[in-house]
């Protein structure tokens, strides 16, 4: 608000200094040579133009000093204009009047295209009665069509032009008061926050529409975001070896495509040559998802590059180039301040990990090693006719081990580095010794089934996986009454897939539900939902009356921590 009152001010002071400047040069001229304006008119007219000079020199005073007291005085101040142009006009027998300009760019300014509208019609009608057979018998002059003609062909376009000038001001304020409105606070999810950067450069831009071509420098491909009345959606672009990446050239400042133009150049013959951007980079991806013109907005951040794309834009002129300067810089800024926030995010959990891992040698792990201790001598002090409690307690030592073999395991991987998954795992067999364990301490059946591996996981996700088993098979013993499980896993398209069903009594909502219902319906356990959702995978689960179905998927992380 500040800054539109500062704007209207300095705007109201140059339209009254170019009052005082053209009344102060009309009086001079009128003085100059009198006898210009029809006979018997002159002192009329000085008179007028001197009180009119002063009336400017007042108002000037007023937009300096007191500049909120002549928001009141816009209107009435534009009657004046209008009033001594006019009386001019008819006494001056249809001379040149330099203030019908000022009148139409006054009013542009002041009211926008409207203004501009209703300014050009006040004065055309004011053109009329000059050019009136009636009017020149009583001025005793002649009629002059060409000057009649001129000076109404001046005015509109004038006026013309200041409407189109007004119109697309007020798109562009339009623009910069949603820009300026809008914020982007990405959160420290597991991808880059695509969507809401392409939602926010759509909504600046008023646009139902956009498209975001992104990729990975250390990565092959691109992926295409794509945000329309459908909804969002994502594909992949596949690049060939030798083909450019093209959104990875070095481009950083906004360009217009137009795929109407002809092929670009090969880029070895136009580097040396002053093609656009725009000509030289224009690709097959461009082509494919485009028949328009469109701006595009290149977006780098550190260890991201794109280009929002954006089509049906109004105005695809140098205002758009500007606005799409900014908006792909906030772009770029929540890019590393999404990239920030991952990083203090790991840099929290391993510190968390670290602390819980200290915990659980120092607590747990010694009081499972002392447990296993206490085990072995009450199985010394048994007589030889107690072999099945031998045999139990033995069991419950195998299952101690056990036990203690992950939470070192889990202490060795907490001290990694949070992106660290060059350590790999079996999952098939751990999740086969797990099985074993779990069925003689819950006393159900338990059968597995993984999908050969063609190479092994990374450990942290096999913890993770068999985290997620535990706690799948203790929520179907104890709350679902189940005495048979069974457990499925291979790799899935989006990476790996883990499958958990039981014969037990179900949930207390029957249904097929993803991870969306659950957090809305208060259902699932969350131990369960919160380990799936850290491992940026999702989850289903389909229950009913004869048992539930756990689908979880998850993506498989790479060295240095990419999916």
């Amino acid at each position: 608000m500040l800054n539109t009152r500062l704007f209207k001010a300095r705007q109201n002071l140059l339209v009254a200094a170019v009052r005082v400047i053209l009344s102060a040069f009309a009086l001079v001229a009128v003085l100059v040579d009198p006898d210009k304006p029809i006979a018997g008119t002159t002192g009329l007219i000085a008179a007028i133009m001197a009180g009119y000079f002063i009336a400017s020199l007042a108002l000037g005073a007023v937009a300096h000093f007191w500049k909120d007291r002549y928001e009141t005085l816009v209107l009435p101040t534009f009657g004046l204009d209008m009033t001594v142009a006019t009386v001019i006009l008819y006494l001056s027998g249809g001379a040149t009047n330099p203030f019908f300009p000022l009148l139409v760019v006054s009013a542009t300014l002041e009211w926008g295209w409207k203004g501009a509208v209703w300014a050009t019609a006040l004065v055309l009608i004011a053109f009329i009665p000059p050019a009136l057979d009636v009017y020149r018998r009583f001025n005793q002059a002649a009629i002059d069509p060409q000057l009649f003609i001129i000076r109404v062909g001046n005015q509109l376009v004038i006026g013309g032009m200041m409407a189109v000038f007004g119109r697309h001001e007020e798109r562009f304020t339009r623009d910069m008061r949603r820009l300026s409105s809008a914020r982007l606070q990405p959160k420290a999810s597991e991808r880059p926050p695509v969507a809401a950067c392409l939602e926010y450069a759509t909504m600046v831009f008023g646009l139902g529409k956009g498209v975001f071509i992104w990729g990975d420098p250390e990565e092959p491909g691109l992926t295409i975001s794509e945000l329309g009345p459908a909804g969002f959606r994502e594909s992949s672009w596949p690049l060939a070896g030798t083909e450019d990446h093209p959104v990875l050239d070095g481009v950083t400042t906004p360009f217009v495509f137009d795929p109407r133009a002809p092929e670009a150049p090969d880029p070895d013959t136009a580097s040396s040559s002053k093609e656009p951007p725009s000509a030289i980079l224009a690709g097959p991806i461009l082509r494919h998802l485009v028949d328009t013109p469109v701006l595009v907005l290149p977006v780098k951040a550190t260890a991201f590059a794109g280009w929002i794309i954006l089509q049906d834009i109004a105005y695809l002129e140098r205002e758009a180039l500007v606005l799409g300067s900014t908006v792909a810089a906030q772009a770029a800024l929540a890019m590393e301040s999404w990239t920030s926030l991952v990083a203090w995010r790991d840099a929290a959990a391993a510190e968390e990990r670290v602390r819980i891992a200290r915990d659980l040698h120092d607590g747990t792990l010694q009081f499972l090693a002392g447990t296993a201790m206490q085990l072995e001598g009450v199985k010394q002090q048994l007589g030889p006719d107690q072999d099945q409690a031998k045999e139990q307690i033995h069991r419950l030592q195998d299952d101690l081990r056990a036990e203690q073999k992950q939470l070192r395991e889990l202490i060795t991987s907490s001290g990694a580095p949070a992106d660290d998954h060059s350590r790999g795992a079996s999952f098939q067999d751990e999740v086969q010794r797990l099985s074993n364990v779990l069925a003689r301490r819950w006393n159900a059946a338990i059968s597995v089934e993984v999908d050969p591996e063609p190479r092994r996981l990374p450990a942290k996700l096999v913890f993770e996986l068999l985290q997620l088993v535990r706690e799948a098979v203790s929520n179907a013993v104890r709350h679902g009454q189940a005495s048979l499980i069974t457990i499925t896993a291979g790799r899935c398209d989006t990476g790996f897939a883990l499958t958990i069903a039981d014969n037990g009594v179900g949930m207390a909502s029957h249904g097929v539900f993803n991870m969306d219902d659950l957090h809305a319906m208060g259902l699932g356990p969350r131990t369960l939902l919160g380990r799936v959702a850290g491992l940026g995978g999702d989850l289903a689960i389909e229950t009913a009356p004869g048992g539930t179905r756990l689908r979880i998927t998850t993506p498989i992380p790479q060295a240095g921590g990419k999916s």
